[in-house]
């Protein structure tokens, strides 16, 4: 009797999975985003998701099943951004560390560029960023396709002609199928035309959305210059692309006052890791990063919440400047 006991509580430990802390669970999202991001095999990082409990400071809840159903279906896209998007609402429920690590953070310090004299200037490197995909590239690849598909009918009508047994059809089945043919010609032609076009001159909607590479860089522009531009984004509609200004003055003030120090690569979170756990301007910055991960990678972003991202942002830069 034991033993079948010992074996149903075996069998129940499986199907209930592994517990793991928040941390922990928040390493295993961020793994399987980086998996992602660079198309390597994920099936493995995304199998260490599932079924498993996350030990909540209220309570134990098993993980999100969407993640790696996505991923199991092979449907990479809409993978990374849930996954970001998760990592942003689990990353805001995570606890941040009551004192750090100091010996990690000197080794880190050791590995850093000296600081640089007064009036000096830190020139980033190009990097090179990878766009989402365009409806003018899914356009392009489905007239490809369509033209795979034409010259597979075109073989087939030759080899049709050729043959001698469909020499007797008649002469109305031959001009049915040529009539189709140039149809389909027609089409194609015109399809590429249209692309082409749009190619050539890109709607100033898309060219706004897409926006100069420089708002991709933080230190592209000093605080005000940023605030200008968040502004801009914000009258023109483009809500996601505001509260990333918003967030990117925040920084270049940060930086300008030495509070915080650029380094590329580095990500928002690791910036909010190096803010002294005492400083009052900590949460704030932290409620920042919250919103703008969740504007920018959730796509939660809207008039409300670039307000929200101003006043929290002019509320830092008031900081910043104050010394």
């Amino acid at each position: 009797m034991s033993r079948v006991l010992a074996l149903l509580l075996l069998m129940l430990a499986a199907v209930a999975g592994e517990t793991v802390t928040p941390a922990d669970y928040l390493r295993r999202i961020d793994r399987l985003a980086d998996l992602l991001e660079q198309r390597a095999p994920a099936l493995t990082a995304a199998g260490a998701l599932e079924r498993i409990q996350v030990a909540w400071p209220a309570a134990t809840l098993a993980a999100d099943p969407v993640l790696p159903a996505l991923v199991r279906a092979g449907r990479r896209g809409e993978a990374l951004r849930h996954a970001r998007a998760l990592r942003a609402a689990v990353a805001a429920g995570v606890p941040a560390a009551a004192e750090p690590d100091r010996s990690r953070l000197a080794e880190l310090a050791a590995g850093l560029p000296p600081p640089l004299a007064a009036g000096g200037s830190l020139l980033a490197p190009q990097v090179a960023v990878e766009l989402d995909e365009t409806w003018r590239q899914r356009l392009t690849r489905a007239l490809e396709w369509l033209a795979d598909r034409w010259l597979d009918f075109w073989r087939w009508l030759k080899s049709w002609f050729a043959s001698p047994e469909h020499h007797d059809e008649g002469e109305a089945t031959r001009t049915v199928v040529l009539v189709a043919l140039g149809v389909l010609g027609v089409l194609l032609v015109a399809l590429a035309l249209l692309a082409l076009r749009r190619r050539g001159s890109p709607s100033p909607a898309a060219m706004a959305a897409s926006g100069p590479a420089a708002d991709h860089d933080p230190i592209s522009r000093p605080s005000a210059g940023w605030i200008a531009r968040a502004e801009e984004l914000a009258a023109a509609g483009l809500h996601r692309e505001a509260v990333r200004a918003w967030y990117h003055a925040v920084l270049a003030a940060a930086f300008a006052s030495g509070r915080l120090h650029h380094r590329t690569g580095r990500t928002n979170w690791e910036y909010l890791a190096a803010v002294d756990p005492a400083a009052p301007w900590r949460p704030p910055l932290r409620e920042l990063t919250v919103a703008f991960d969740r504007a920018w990678y959730g796509g939660r972003a809207d008039a409300a919440g670039v307000a929200a991202a101003a006043a929290g942002a002019r509320g830092l830069i008031a900081v910043m400047e104050d010394g």
